[in-house]
């Protein structure tokens, strides 16, 4: 369910990305606090960083933990998730991605949310929203340190939570804010790291120049899959594995069909033009393709 990305994304980025994925970020509070543990005394750094590093290690992910910003973040299992210490105030926030917008929500979607998850498990996290990096997030704070077996429990739980609001909550706000299922219905998010999202990702690799001739091979940051019958529609950040300094390329979206079992671009969007126009262009251009592949507006 990371990077260089640019500058305002989720607020500040940086560091090193790895083969598995890692990405710094921040985020900040919109909807609401986050759910807070206090058993104990104040969380210093350096036990912050222990619970980062070790949490990290647990899943086999290669990651300084929290970088000299006090950020750190990867994919783990089928999620994203984000760390950042604050030092002035002594916490530790967390957050599993749930969907990251491309543009400003239209009017009434993050009240959607809000609303149809009052009876889906957040997790032990709260809804929480970052207007710089579009983010939309499960997020919990520690301002104490627990013991490391609790806080792989507590992040496995919110990761997971996270992946059943992306599945279920998202088409169900959708269809709330306006009026008409997107995305989801029977249109499906391939599981992250699968033979099915590869497939996917390499299509879009062959689909560009730079992509292809980039040495290491580009991996990618992926905002949003979908998949329905022979179409698949992608929102994508490449990326240059083990390297903060590689050359920044552009973002990748763009709509796919399969054709002879095998994954082709068949239109990808201008990356400087406006997203949800972007997206309009490409629906006109090709009516056949599910409606609800598209992310929500």
């Amino acid at each position: 369910m990371h990077d260089v990305r640019r500058r305002h994304h989720l607020g500040r980025i940086a560091g090193i990305l790895t083969a598995a994925a890692l990405f710094p970020a921040a985020a900040r509070p919109v909807l609401a606090a986050p759910a807070a543990t206090t058993a104990g005394r104040p969380m210093t750094r350096d036990e912050a960083q222990r619970l980062v590093q070790a949490f990290f290690r647990s899943y086999g992910v290669q990651s300084p933990g929290l970088n000299a910003k006090n950020l750190g973040g990867a994919m783990v299992g089928e999620g994203q998730v984000f760390f950042e210490y604050r030092p002035q105030r002594r916490d530790l926030w967390c957050g599993a991605l749930i969907y990251r917008f491309r543009a400003k929500p239209k009017p009434g979607v993050l009240e959607a949310f809000r609303a149809e998850g009052k009876a889906t498990d957040a997790g032990g996290g709260t809804l929480e929203y970052d207007p710089e990096g579009g983010g939309l997030y499960l997020s919990r704070v520690y301002t104490r340190t627990v013991p490391g077996t609790r806080f792989r429990a507590d992040m496995g739980r919110l990761i997971q939570a996270s992946r059943v609001w992306s599945v279920e909550v998202l088409p169900r706000a959708a269809d709330r804010a306006f009026g008409h299922a997107a995305p989801g219905g029977s249109a499906r998010t391939p599981p992250p790291g699968g033979a099915e999202e590869g497939a996917v990702l390499d299509a879009a690799r062959r689909s560009r120049d730079d992509l292809r001739a980039a040495k290491p091979g580009v991996a990618f940051q992926v905002d949003h899959l979908k998949i329905k019958g022979d179409w698949a529609y992608i929102d994508a950040k490449p990326l240059t594995p083990g390297s903060a300094d590689g050359p920044a390329y552009a973002y990748l979206s763009a709509l796919l069909r399969k054709e002879q079992g095998r994954w082709r671009v068949v239109q990808a969007a201008d990356p400087a033009a406006d997203p949800a126009k972007a997206r309009g262009a490409i629906r006109k251009r090709f009516p056949a393709a599910p409606p609800d592949l598209f992310p929500p507006p």
